[in-house]
């Protein structure tokens, strides 16, 4: 008899446990899946079910390519598992919330409700969180392997044509050159001594972004990755492609008005607001003097909105979320303290559009900037690709001083390692404006004028 009583009373406290509007983060509400690196493959990435254990695709020895690195990240990503516990958390206190029991808590229990109705909201919005956090990971370190092992080809292709014509050069001073002496040869050798330096330093950056993948994809330490020989080139036509063949470009007011729309923190801000709203009214119905509010259940501070860091010089930030536990005073003091945490929180919410406006302009007007550097970054090659073969054959034909080869050789060198850079960086700002649209950049294309 005694365990059945025990039994109720757990029962009752778990049930009245969930009343109280426990936020589990505030994270944006729903947002659509962003867009894939390609425009060829803009399907939406797979969603595992909120209760549901997904069988996960097994990392093997394929080639691994960013389409199968994102999906093998869905499921695979701790991050994503720990964001379906909390969906599960919330769902089982909405339902606490919506009990027979709940009753018993009072009449505030109204706007308990419409509070947890947007706590679980907020939920599901964290796994949306979790799922475009993970795609924006793994998609950079991705891109940041192929930068780091073509700028390891480019480094160790140098070393190897320093070393070819520092054999040539050999031949000609044994031969009596009037154009190439030993004192060329120790130059050429020195310019190969550091092109070894960067070649060293090019594989540890390829073998830091592995390390980096692996972990954004969620997989063990020592899991092998082999990822598939394709190059940030290609990566860039296959974006590109669509706009060039549709004479398209990214509108950035587009952008910006798609990401105002669209973001789940413009969201997350404005629900923060209604939520505090909510609690003024919550707060009418009692006549306590100190009272419980939604935050004594989950800590509003110890959520962080989104800042904007652009440069070294300017970096705004959002105005943190301000909500005490519990509120002390009379009915109306009480109330009147929080009507000043609602116009607080108005004033979040228009910081926080006032800073995804910031960040999707800078990031639109740097895409539009690096994708004509690479334009004449790729003319810049050509020539310079042309220069050394007419280099190398006057060379070996006495032709030509060490000093001019050795110009020529280092500016085809530094030309294709400039064009990887910033293929590297169009992509990953790309990227960037991606999630920073909440996916939607495709729906920015306008015609070109």
């Amino acid at each position: 008899m005694t365990h059945a009583r025990g039994v109720r009373k757990n029962r009752f406290c778990y049930w009245a446990s969930g009343l109280s509007l426990g936020l589990a983060s505030w994270l944006p509400l729903a947002a659509d899946e962003p867009a894939r690196l390609t425009l060829e493959s803009q399907d939406s990435a797979p969603r595992t079910s909120n209760f549901e254990a997904v069988a996960a695709p097994e990392a093997n020895s394929e080639e691994l390519t960013l389409e199968k690195a994102l999906d093998l990240a869905l499921h695979k990503q701790p991050n994503i598992a720990a964001a379906q516990a909390s969906l599960q958390a919330a769902q089982i206190q909405y339902q606490a919330a919506h009990s027979p029991f709940a009753l018993f808590t009072g009449p505030q229990i109204i706007y308990r409700r419409q509070q947890a109705a947007h706590g679980l909201a907020v939920a599901q919005a964290g796994l949306t969180q979790a799922e475009l956090e993970t795609i924006q990971a793994v998609t950079r370190n991705y891109l940041s392997y192929l930068y780091a092992r073509e700028q390891t080809a480019i480094a160790d292709e140098t070393v190897r044509s320093l070393g070819v014509m520092a054999q040539l050069a050999k031949k000609l001073v044994d031969a009596g050159s009037r154009e190439v002496t030993t004192s060329d040869l120790e130059r050429i050798n020195t310019y190969q001594l550091i092109a070894q330096t960067r070649l060293a330093r090019a594989r540890l950056g390829s073998e830091q972004a592995r390390a980096a993948l692996r972990e954004a994809i969620g997989l063990p330490e020592k899991h092998p990755l082999h990822i598939a020989a394709v190059s940030l080139g290609d990566y860039y036509d296959s974006v590109t492609k669509h706009m060039r063949e549709h004479k398209q470009t990214i509108s950035c007011d587009k952008a910006v008005e798609l990401a105002l729309a669209n973001r789940p923190e413009a969201t997350q801000a404005h629900l923060l607001a209604e939520v505090i709203a909510l609690e003024i009214k919550a707060q009418g119905l009692t006549f306590r003097t100190n009272a419980l509010t939604f935050a004594a259940r989950s800590d509003v501070h110890s959520k962080t909105l989104p800042a904007t860091i652009l440069d070294p010089d300017y970096r705004p930030g959002p105005i943190a979320p301000e909500m005490p536990a519990m509120i002390s005073g009379t009915r109306r003091a009480r109330q009147s303290r929080t009507e000043a945490l609602y116009i607080r929180a108005l004033a979040g919410a228009e910081k926080v559009e006032h800073l995804i406006a910031l960040e999707v302009r800078v990031l639109c007007t740097r895409l539009q900037e690096l994708e004509e550097q690479v334009r004449l970054l790729r003319q810049a090659v050509e020539r310079s690709g042309k220069l050394r073969k007419d280099a190398e054959k006057a060379y070996a034909a006495d032709q030509l001083s060490t000093e001019k080869m050795l110009a020529a050789q280092l500016l085809d060198a530094q030309t294709r390692a400039d064009l990887n850079e910033a293929l590297y960086n169009y992509c990953i700002t790309l990227a960037a404006l991606q999630r920073a649209t909440a996916g939607k950049l495709w729906d920015a294309l306008v015609p070109v004028q």
